[in-house]
């Protein structure tokens, strides 16, 4: 608790220099709806962290999550694009087509270059063996792993 001496104020001085929390894990739709953590709320965010000493971490699952659906969104937008551009060259020869890219492989670079961005508060975590097995037995006992109102 930060206290100030008065009931109910905290003293502003002391905010972001104590944390009792060590690490913070984002849900994957987060990230989604960010953009990698680089909207303004999202940068906000980081400092509070860096200046808290509290790290962003990053267990292997949730990367291999966010790696994926960052990469099926963008080669999403690629295709869109290009279509909408093949469509502008049937009509009007003005309009060159992209060149082919690799845009999964560009889009898994861009995210390993936005975590290195994000420096170091972020702490990468090996996912152990011992949460694939109770992975498992959750899936073959078709338990769910949270409920609504835990979260």
């Amino acid at each position: 608790m930060l206290d100030s001496g008065v009931p109910g104020r905290v003293n502003l001085d002391d905010v972001g220099k104590r944390s009792d929390i060590g690490a913070v894990i984002i849900d994957t739709n987060i990230l989604d709806k960010t953009n990698l953590l680089q909207d303004p709320q999202s940068l906000t965010f980081l400092f509070h962290l860096r200046h808290a000493q509290i790290e962003l971490a990053l267990p292997e699952v949730v990367e291999h999550e966010w790696v994926t659906h960052y990469v099926h969104r963008i080669a999403e937008r690629a295709a869109r694009v290009s279509d909408g551009l093949r469509v502008l060259t049937e009509v009007n020869a003005v309009f060159t087509p992209l060149p082919d890219v690799d845009t999964k492989a560009l889009a898994r670079a861009h995210f390993r270059d936005r975590l290195d961005r994000i420096g170091t508060v972020l702490r990468r975590v090996a996912f152990d063996p011992g949460d694939w097995e109770a992975a498992g037995r959750m899936v073959l006992n078709q338990q769910a792993p949270s409920k609504p109102k835990d979260q």
